[in-house]
């Protein structure tokens, strides 16, 4: 997709850079998918959560976790709250990677109060 675009001229899209790490991931490409990332980033192109979400969910689950608080940061950086939803998944993920300190390091990571709450916001 990368190629046609620039074949026509069209710069990458937040989009295209995370379906582009959603791949690389998919095909087990972590550093890959993590230096995708990193020069979005570099570019100074406006990125989302969905731009982080899949490489987060699979460093956690390879349970190479400094790397995933990298990403986080970054997000915070970039003015990005994970979410509840990203955050108890990424959790889970931590546990079974049998992984000690992983949740308190990615919360430090994502700062007190980063996550959404939508779920108490309705209640």
């Amino acid at each position: 997709v990368r190629r046609h675009m620039a074949a026509a001229g069209l710069p990458p899209d937040e989009a295209t850079i995370s379906l582009e790490v959603r791949a690389l991931v998919n095909a087990g490409d972590l550093d890959a998918a993590a230096e995708t990332v990193a020069a979005a980033a570099a570019r100074g192109m406006p990125a989302r959560r969905r731009t982080f979400a899949s490489l987060l969910e699979a460093l956690c689950g390879a349970g190479r976790l400094s790397a995933a608080a990298r990403i986080v940061v970054s997000m915070r950086r970039q003015r990005i709250p994970p979410g509840e939803e990203l955050l108890v998944s990424l959790a889970s993920l931590c546990a079974k990677a049998a992984a000690r300190g992983a949740l308190a390091e990615l919360a430090q990571a994502a700062g007190r109060g980063g996550a959404s709450r939508p779920a108490a916001a309705a209640a």
